[in-house]
């Protein structure tokens, strides 16, 4: 395992780094939809990225920004949109 890690960060360093293929395939619950999984190798890259660039977004995010962010999510967007409903005759939900 840390053979691979140090290949990969060789590859990083190197700029020889490619991005490997995907897998696709479809899930039936709870509705059916399309998955396209990265390969393991990717999602460390993934992952590392995010470590890095996610805590320069978060400095310039608006507070009611809601998707695919740590302590925020759907049951909270919801909340902040009924807090709008009620003090606001109209809302633009987007």
């Amino acid at each position: 395992m840390a053979d691979r890690l140090l290949r990969l960060q060789a590859d990083l360093l190197d700029g020889s780094y490619a991005p490997g293929p995907y897998t696709h395939f479809f899930i039936h619950e709870p509705k059916h939809r399309k998955i396209s999984a990265a390969t393991f190798r990717d999602r460390v890259v993934h992952h590392a990225l995010c470590a890095i660039i996610e805590p320069r977004f978060e400095r310039v995010f608006i507070p009611d920004s809601y998707a695919n962010r740590v302590g925020k999510g759907s049951h909270r967007a919801i909340d902040r949109l009924q807090q709008f409903a009620r003090r606001y005759r109209y809302v633009l939900r987007a």
